[in-house]
């Protein structure tokens, strides 16, 4: 209807009444919708980014990317701002996770061409991480550090995940050093991503440095990350009691321990509370289930912790695990 207030407005009735046409014979399907959207930009009606996206969907689809850039450049003409629109395109067809490698492709072409953005790189990269493309982001991210474009949080704290992902901690920890750099927070699903990580590999105490810097630095931080505190706390008591009270807590509040809860329980023991007392707490989770083969972590380089060390590795080499039946 746009259009068709348009075409009065200039007093260009035969085109209108050639529109109301098509749109009778179209009602309601994908192509009124792109018929609409090309007289628009044709005749520069200055058609809205909803209007022309099915046309840019379609010729992506298609893979004809020359009429694609050929669309964009009489938007182009017309004012909008092409690089924000096209956030949007990608955006939207990303939103569909088998259209994901599509939309990959289509952004290789249109690099050529001078269009490219972070925010499209980080669309991307965020879509591949959920497909599991890991190896795919980190080029994606190799390549918007060496282009002339300024990576942001957001890229940083993408690629955090996926170094995490494949094992490679220390790129992680150098990706949040950047961010750090540039005065902004990285994501919570980075902050995670960093503290399960590290606990991982041992690194304990790091892991716990990012728990409390993700609840100093986000209003909402990931309840997992508080109880693991209230763990640490529990540990005070020197007993076992009192930890197995918070882990019960966690349960009734659908927050299942995972291996940062369970660094959490070590760290705390073995500054505040005795081998003996941890061993009590992890036989109880053994005994419901809630610890498997696949949470145990291997703790076989601390020796640089003050305290937990020796008897980490000690209390990992003592500790019965079961799979879950």
């Amino acid at each position: 209807m746009v259009l068709i207030k348009g075409l009065c407005k200039v007093e260009r009735i035969d085109e209108m009444l050639k529109v109301l046409s098509k749109m009778r014979e179209n009602l309601c399907t994908p192509d009124v919708f792109v018929y609409t959207a090309m007289v628009m930009v044709q005749e520069g009606l200055e058609p809205e980014f909803v209007t022309v996206n099915p046309i840019l969907v379609l010729y992506a689809e298609m893979r004809r990317m020359d009429e694609f850039c050929k669309l964009l450049t009489q938007m182009e003409k017309l004012g909008y701002c092409v690089i924000d629109d096209l956030s949007k395109f990608f955006a939207f067809v990303v939103g569909k996770e088998e259209r994901t490698m599509m939309a990959v492709e289509v952004f290789e072409d249109l690099k050529k061409r001078g269009y490219c953005s972070v925010s499209i790189y980080n669309i991307l990269m965020g879509a591949l991480h959920k497909k599991g493309e890991f190896k795919k982001v980190i080029s994606l991210f190799d390549e918007v550090k060496e282009s002339d474009l300024e990576p942001d949080s957001l890229t940083y704290s993408i690629a955090i995940e996926c170094f995490v992902e494949i094992c490679d901690i220390e790129k992680a920890c150098l990706c949040y050093n950047k961010i750090m750099e540039m005065s902004l927070v990285p994501s919570v699903a980075a902050y995670c991503a960093l503290a399960k990580g590290l606990c991982k590999t041992g690194d304990i105490d790091a892991a716990m440095m990012f728990v409390r810097d993700c609840l100093a630095n986000v209003k909402s931080g990931p309840m997992e990350f508080k109880y693991t505190l209230s763990v640490v706390h529990a540990c005070k008591s020197g007993g076992a009691e009192k930890v197995i009270e918070v882990l019960n807590e966690m349960m009734q509040q659908c927050c299942p321990p995972d291996e940062v809860i369970y660094s959490a329980i070590i760290s705390g023991m073995c500054k505040y509370g005795t081998i003996e007392e941890a061993r009590k707490v992890f036989s109880n989770l053994r005994d419901r289930k809630l610890l498997t083969v696949a949470n145990m972590i291997v703790y076989d380089e601390e020796e640089d912790r003050r305290l937990g060390g020796v008897w980490i590795e000690v209390f990992w080499s003592r500790v019965q695990v079961e799979s879950k039946g």
